[in-house]
């Protein structure tokens, strides 16, 4: 289920870059990857500023989806203004639609892995009825491991060295979507001692004669 939608959706990038050409899907993946690695690692501080809803995993998904977008939107528009508007083809036609679709499938394969990985955060992901559907645990190596590679790769590109810090931030986002332990009430605490003893009478002492049978 997780490839073939993988699949699915790399297609019909891929028809995409196929019309669009080389030019503007390149310029299209590279932006997409960048939206993509700014919203990852940048999910971490954007929590913390509302401590109300950091720990969150609905805030948490859609969080990282509306950065990822704001960023893809604003540079894609500085993109199109300076460099795409009225661009003519400068490649040969078939290494233009060649190259076009291969951009389009890359694109579309990791905006699979990008909306599995925010699936992956929201708690309903753990719901019964959803996991009849599509296996979690698919859809955790699926979104986490290509996820990561696209961190390290743009990370790279920018002289970056980021280590360990990729997979722990989607650790981190992945277990938001967890089942919380509910709190416990202080009145569910074993009290040291019982608050209401039930008193009992004292044993009539050997030296003291038993008063029942005088009254």
């Amino acid at each position: 289920m997780v490839w073939f939608a993988a699949l699915l959706l790399g297609i019909f990038f891929a028809w995409l870059g196929f019309k669009k050409g080389v030019y503007i899907m390149a310029a299209a993946a590279f932006n997409f990857l960048m939206s993509l690695y700014i919203a990852v690692m940048a999910a971490p501080a954007l929590l913390k500023n509302n401590p109300v809803l950091q720990e969150s995993g609905y805030y948490a998904a859609f969080s990282i989806l509306f950065l990822a977008a704001a960023c893809f939107i604003l540079l894609q528009g500085i993109c199109y203004y300076l460099f795409l508007r009225g661009a003519d083809c400068v490649f040969p036609a078939a290494f233009e639609k060649a190259a076009g679709s291969l951009l389009g499938f890359l694109i579309g394969y990791t905006l699979t892995s990008f909306l599995l990985l925010a699936v992956c955060i929201m708690p309903f992901s753990r719901h019964e009825l959803f996991l009849r559907l599509i296996s979690l645990d698919k859809m955790k190596t699926f979104s986490s491991s290509t996820t990561v590679k696209i961190c390290h790769f743009m990370a790279g590109w920018s002289l970056q060295y980021l280590a360990d810090k990729p997979q722990k931030t989607i650790e981190y986002l992945i277990s938001l979507g967890d089942p919380k332990p509910l709190p416990v009430s202080p009145s569910a605490q074993p009290s040291s001692a019982p608050l209401n003893q039930t008193s009992t009478p004292p044993s009539p002492s050997p030296n003291r004669p038993d008063e029942s049978h005088l009254q």
